[in-house]
């Protein structure tokens, strides 16, 4: 009876343990997953974000539509990133910069609009990197 007893605490504390290295592995794996998710989305922002800029401030120089091209197509690449529920805090700038970009127009040179694409960039952004950081602490 008392091998019995033995060999069943020792089933229970395998499973047992398994169940919480399982657990905790799995939990993880979905942060370091997430985040890496996250820096790519804010690397492919500040990509996207940087191709407009310069189209803007570098102007049309010499009928270049490859830079055009590229312009237009980050253009809508970041008005899809962006989310549009506004009832979140913080998204607010995010339906800002996506009606800003909707109405804007390359080949014209405008530091004003340059300087509000950033601000407005990084009150996008910083949040987002604040989620990382404690994403990579292991918190939610």
């Amino acid at each position: 009876m008392a091998f019995l007893e033995i060999l069943l605490t020792i089933i229970a504390t395998v499973v047992i343990g398994g169940i919480v290295t399982f657990k905790y592995n799995y939990n993880s794996l979905f942060a370091e997953n997430v985040s890496k998710h996250r820096m790519d989305w804010i690397n492919n922002f500040r990509e996207e974000m940087s191709v407009i800029i310069s189209a803007i401030q570098g102007g049309c120089r010499y009928n270049d539509t490859s830079s055009m091209k590229n312009a237009y197509k980050a253009r809508a690449k970041l008005r899809t990133r962006l989310n549009q529920d506004i009832s979140r805090f913080g998204n607010e700038y995010n339906q800002i910069l996506d009606e800003m970009l909707r109405d804007l127009t390359f080949c014209q040179k405008d530091n004003e609009k340059v300087e509000t694409l950033i601000y407005l960039s990084r009150k996008i952004l910083e949040p987002e990197w604040q989620k990382v950081k404690r994403e990579a602490r292991g918190k939610k």
